[in-house]
């Protein structure tokens, strides 16, 4: 009898942890909706500094899967060009360490807490890589001038008055 409630007891152990939950949203009343949101579009207003700041970070990594070095990053940067979902590997970013991305975001943090600004504009980054097979080292040097968020304008989106469900809401680049 014991291996009974044994056996039952971990076979709802395995039932409750296989399916888990899940939350599923769908919303097929607004594909047949003839309304349209317009989204308010903000752009942040930037106070700047003319003098320019740097900063400076360095990675590790050993078998292009365990790395070390600066642990703090910069969020909602845009690194030339690597941005998060340029690869198909994104998905898997905590898999594969990017150690170049992480050095550039690693810098960029220390650049702004000295400088005490919220984002570097015109950043100019310099990376010195010294790889060996099994061991790299990434230093990376970032220079830009101080930017500091301190407010939002709201920007009026241009719509037409007729709307006939079929248009497109047209995308406008921020000035």
């Amino acid at each position: 009898m014991k291996k009974l409630w044994m056996l039952s007891g971990m076979a709802a152990g395995v039932v409750m942890i296989a399916t888990g939950c899940t939350s599923i949203n769908t919303n097929d009343a607004a594909s047949d909706s003839k309304q349209a949101m317009v989204p308010a579009v903000y752009e942040p207003v930037i106070r700047h500094v003319d003098q320019k700041v740097s900063g400076s970070a360095q990675m590790h990594v050993v078998l292009n899967f365990i790395k070390w070095g600066d642990n703090a990053f910069a969020d909602r940067t845009v690194l030339g060009g690597m941005s998060s979902d340029s690869t198909f590997f994104s998905a898997f970013s905590g898999l594969f360490p990017n150690p170049i991305r992480d050095a550039k975001a690693a810098a960029v943090y220390n650049a702004c807490k000295a400088a005490k600004c919220d984002m570097l504009l015109s950043a100019k980054y310099e990376l010195t890589t010294t790889d060996y097979f099994v061991y790299k080292v990434v230093n990376c040097t970032v220079t830009g001038f101080p930017g500091t968020e301190v407010g939002v304008v709201r920007k009026d989106v241009a719509f037409p008055s007729k709307f006939n469900g079929s248009m497109t809401v047209p995308v406008l680049p921020l000035n």
